[in-house]
């Protein structure tokens, strides 16, 4: 068993017997007893170990208890040891000394034993509570020093108002709101309107011109013990700033959106009329070519217009390259086209060299290859007063290596684009590849955003390569760049490029097809597009006009505007589904928008399928033929075709379908009624879980995936029904 000592007791007495008695009972109750029979031996024992108590006898030889209890409480050491005095001496004054010397009690004898030990107790209780709260305050102060380094270095200001407003308290972070030193700030009104709880916003001015934004809040305190406030102060002038930098791009992006449907809707008109009037076969070839440079130039527009909406995606480094076979000779006349009248206009001599053995098509973003080549030959017209622009498309010497050890042999075309312009002087070349940059006489800027140039640069890089550039000024500027193509890629297809045939009509009995648009011209588009080739059509603009027409015509397609105004799309795609008639109906798309938002918003809105504005007759035309089954029959031809020219046949389908194990038939109803909906996120998640429920018809599920992703509801059936059927 573990003795604990309950604390340490000196007993000074020249009496032996109360020595002894005291020190036995004190013992038995478990302090530790140290003993002196005068005074001096009692300061030397309290030096060498000072105990936590001394009971002092008074009357004592040499030295009385009195004395003793003088010379402990002028030692710092020891002054604060408790003396209880113990002594026959009764007399008021006798107790009023032993007090007044410094004694904490006074027992006088003879003496009660439990008497002495409850005394004893008591005083070390105090002594004990005493020590507690001593380490309390300088637990406490250590706290207040904490928090005070912790407010001085805060970031947030923070001030202490009394209840008369007047400043009581200030951190250095609040100083620097007002910029004037403490002193000035301290025991004067803080000029600040404010309510308590309340949040506020509010404009420091600052040095220099400078505005900062604090948030402020005041809420009430107790301070030294009186009603006080404390205001903090928080700057949030970079999250305003930033703010509304956000409230700048959305007011930006709905702009541009806006502008966007605003600009496609004139061009559908442009375009597709355009089209409409190609197909005409009186037209002289003069008119021909006059509406093939319309077509061109309304194309590039559209380009122009999908490059402003792209350019968050370039700042922000998201642009993706969409690569594909491109005849290359037909793409390289198109440019030159454009370009070559713009030339004129200025009476510029333009030189197109096509290099000998070009390969026939090349493996490339045809859009964003357009896009640069238009901008460095836009720029070189621009900046050339007289003389000549030169557009040089050549093979490079081909670089041999080697890969796994295997040789290879890198093919490069060099499009080379050289003016006899103004010049750029060497400083200010590195300048040129800069956001809003424009360098050069100041008359010319005013032509350009000053964006072309950093976003062509970006483009090369994408590609692969990087834009090069020499100029000498009053001589002209040289710009090129080379691309990497493979052999691989040319496709005997694309080389021949063969005449597209006209379509006259189609197999079969004659379709209905309703066409929903608030635009008149661009019904008119649709109308003159359709109606020659035998499709009965009918219009409406808006929903109360599409439901009385669908319920009359009751049509094989609707195609439906997605951004009619006065229409909800959602609501009016409800309506015409809950009618038993129409259930069958297929559903198209169309909107003002980039191709990829527009299959987004068709999807939304469980349409088939979809196609953006302006439109392109021939992508119309197929759309409508793979949703309607049909077979078209072309000019000077009795031959029948299931596609347009143009459009390549998936040769491996039989190969697919013959390996591919459909489900149980419950599950193929499941697949098909969801198809019928329209509901193309749905059956896609069903052919996901049917993927996990046995690999047997992975296949399958991997089929309805894939025409899922091309949004192609009428495949999806037919693929589903052959099983049916089966």
């Amino acid at each position: 068993m573990i003795n604990t000592i309950k604390g340490r007791i000196l007993i000074v007495d020249d009496n032996i017997d109360t020595l002894r008695l005291l020190s036995n009972l004190l013992n038995q109750r478990g302090y530790k007893v140290r003993k002196a029979i005068n005074g001096k031996i009692a300061l030397m024992g309290v030096n060498a170990e000072a105990p936590d108590l001394i009971l002092l006898d008074v009357m004592m030889p040499l030295m009385n208890g009195y004395e003793v209890c003088q010379q402990l409480k002028k030692n710092p050491k020891t002054s604060s040891i408790p003396v209880i005095f113990l002594t026959a001496l009764d007399d008021s004054l006798d107790k009023i000394k032993g007090f007044e010397v410094g004694g904490v009690d006074y027992i006088t004898k003879p003496f009660q034993v439990e008497e002495v030990v409850v005394r004893i107790e008591h005083q070390l209780k105090i002594i004990h509570l005493q020590k507690q709260l001593e380490w309390q305050y300088a637990q406490l102060q250590q706290s207040e020093k904490r928090l005070l380094t912790i407010i001085e270095s805060m970031s947030d200001g923070l001030v202490i108002l009394d209840k008369e407003g007047k400043v009581r308290f200030v951190n250095p972070a609040a100083q620097s709101w007002w910029n004037q030193p403490v002193d000035q700030l301290l025991n004067k009104p803080l000029n600040l309107s404010f309510g308590i709880g309340e949040i506020k916003e509010i404009e420091f001015k600052q040095p220099l011109g400078k505005v900062l934004v604090a948030e402020v809040q005041t809420e009430p305190i107790v301070w030294d013990n009186e009603p006080a406030y404390l205001v903090s102060l928080r700057d949030i002038t970079e999250r305003k700033q930033k703010e509304a930098a956000e409230a700048a791009n959305r007011a930006k992006t709905a702009f541009l959106a806006s502008m966007n449907h605003e600009l496609r809707t004139p061009l559908n008109a442009i375009l597709g009329f355009t089209q409409i009037l190609q197909r005409d076969s009186t037209l002289t070839p003069q008119q021909q070519k006059y509406l093939s440079t319309i077509h061109t130039s309304g194309n590039h527009l559209l380009t122009l217009i999908d490059d402003i909406l792209n350019l968050s995606k370039i700042e922000a480094g998201k642009m993706e390259l969409n690569p594909h076979d491109v005849h290359l000779i037909k793409f390289l006349l198109g440019v030159t086209e454009i370009c070559r009248i713009r030339a004129a206009k200025k009476g510029l001599t333009f030189l197109y060299q096509p290099g000998d053995q070009l390969p026939a098509t090349i493996y490339v973003d045809e859009k964003r290859l357009r896009q640069v080549l238009i901008n460095l030959l836009s720029n070189a017209i621009k900046f050339t007063d007289t003389g000549s622009v030169t557009f040089q498309v050549s093979l490079t010497p081909p670089e041999t290596g080697t890969n796994n050890q295997q040789p290879t042999t890198n093919n490069k075309i060099r499009f080379h684009v050289e003016d006899t312009g103004v010049g750029i002087v060497a400083e200010e070349l590195e300048k040129i590849f800069e956001p809003f940059e424009q360098v050069g006489d100041k008359t010319r800027k005013a032509e350009g955003t000053g964006l072309g140039l950093t976003i062509t640069q970006k483009i090369v890089a994408l590609m692969g390569s990087e834009l090069q550039v020499r100029s000498t000024v009053g001589v002209g500027s040289i710009f090129w760049f080379d691309l990497e193509f493979s052999p691989i890629s040319v496709s005997p297809e694309l080389a021949k490029v063969p005449p597209s045939k006209e379509i006259i009509g189609y197999q079969g009995e004659r379709k209905k097809i309703l066409v929903v648009d608030n635009r008149w011209e661009n019904c008119s588009t649709l109308v003159n597009l359709l109606e020659p080739i035998g499709f009965e059509v009918k219009e409406a603009s808006n929903s109360e006009e599409c439901l009385a027409q669908a319920m009359n015509l009751q049509p094989n397609l609707i195609i439906i505007d997605w951004g009619m105004v006065s229409v909800n799309s959602f609501e009016l795609r409800r309506h015409l589904c809950e009618l038993p008639e129409l259930q069958q109906t297929i559903l198209i798309a169309s909107c003002a928008s980039s191709s990829k938002l527009c299959q987004q918003e068709g999807q939304a809105l469980g349409c088939h399928d979809f196609f953006a504005k302006p439109i392109k007759a021939k992508d119309v035309l197929e759309k409508i033929r793979s949703c309607l089954g049909l077979s078209w029959i072309y000019e000077d031809s009795s031959e029948l075709s299931s596609k347009i020219p143009e459009y390549e046949t998936d040769l491996s389908n039989d190969i697919q379908i013959k390996a591919i194990i459909p489900p149980l038939a419950e599950e193929l109803n499941v697949f098909y009624d969801l198809a019928r909906k329209g509901l193309i996120d749905s059956l896609s998640e069903q052919a996901e879980k049917l993927k996990e429920k046995d690999e047997r018809y992975l296949p399958f599920a991997q089929e309805l995936q894939n025409l899922s992703q091309g949004f192609k509801m009428k495949q999806i059936r037919e693929f589903i029904k052959q099983y049916m059927d089966s």
